[in-house]
């Protein structure tokens, strides 16, 4: 059975704490359970404080089977950060905003190249989907359209040079896909809106797990809108959000740094990203076989504030 565990970013401290909380036992360097495996659903790098203590126990335990490890959008962003095309070109541009993102994680490795060399060709492993019989784990948003695309086309849920260089360039089916998976759906918003949003996106994080046809942006918005944004979208924008069915298997998903309560999606749906890195929480889910969620499995712990 699997506990499955939200979005890290390198928070070492929360992490030894859900670890004590669920059991996990400590052993030459890394931890294990006698009866469970964890699940990280990926962004285990960036943000956080101890990002190469935290990459290292889950580089770990995925290595002595103690753990699976689906890739994040960090992760990939890492790996093509990193990695040069056939021209000499890093894959992803090393812009003032790039490097930003990244600056931490590269900050922790910087005496330890070696390290960090291993730690990428480890990335390059990771999958970016698992589809159990019982269960479905993406970082982002699970979408058959995107699942198939990759199944058909590709190496399945393992990355290839291929699709690695084909999902950084312009305008590509690769690019789409890969972005919805590990990104989820958005969509940009009208321009007498956007400056009552309230951040500097231009465009709104949507619920992919409900159909979005002949709806608002605020019925569709992950994010919390108010009565101003009760402006029907046009259905054209919103036709491939067609929403999960609740008599799926469980989906596990990260990426969308939430706030408040832990609440299910839907019977079969949950996100597991509390924004740990941001003063949130750490939130698990302890999978015990069941079809639907049952909310007494959820376990987390607060982050530690510094006194």
């Amino acid at each position: 059975m699997y506990d499955f565990i939200g979005d890290l970013h390198g928070s070492l401290d929360e992490l030894l704490l859900l670890f004590h909380k669920l059991g996990y036992k400590e052993r030459a360097g890394t931890f294990f359970h006698p009866k469970r495996k964890a699940f990280f659903l990926g962004d285990i790098i960036d943000r956080g404080e101890k990002i190469r203590e935290t990459t290292n126990i889950v580089k770990k335990m995925t290595e002595t089977s103690a753990a699976l490890c689906i890739m994040g959008n960090h992760e990939f962003n890492a790996l093509t950060f990193c990695t040069k095309d056939k021209k000499g070109n890093f894959l992803r541009p090393h812009s003032s905003e790039n490097i930003s993102k990244i600056r931490k994680t590269l900050d922790d490795y910087k005496y330890y190249p070696e390290e960090w060399a291993e730690v990428l060709s480890w990335i390059k492993t990771l999958p970016f989907f698992i589809e159990d019989k019982h269960f479905r784990a993406v970082h982002a948003a699970w979408n058959e359209a995107s699942i198939n695309f990759f199944k058909e086309n590709y190496n399945g849920n393992l990355l290839s040079k291929q699709l690695l260089s084909d999902a950084v360039e312009e305008n590509t089916e690769a690019r789409k896909h890969m972005t919805i998976l590990q990104k989820g759906f958005y969509i940009d918003l009208p321009k007498h809106l956007r400056k009552n949003l309230g951040t500097s996106r231009n465009n709104l994080r949507l619920k992919w797990w409900d159909k979005a046809k002949n709806k608002t942006y605020r019925e569709v918005a992950i994010k919390a809108l108010s009565e101003e944004f009760e402006l029907k979208i046009p259905n054209r924008e919103v036709k491939e959000i067609i929403g999960y069915n609740t008599d799926e298997p469980l989906v596990f998903f990260g990426h969308y740094r939430l706030k408040g309560n832990i609440m299910p999606q839907k019977n079969n749906v949950l996100c597991l990203d509390y924004g740990v890195s941001k003063y949130g929480k750490l939130v698990c889910y302890r999978w015990q076989g069941e079809k639907t969620l049952n909310m007494n499995n959820i376990v987390w712990v607060d982050k530690k504030r510094n006194s």
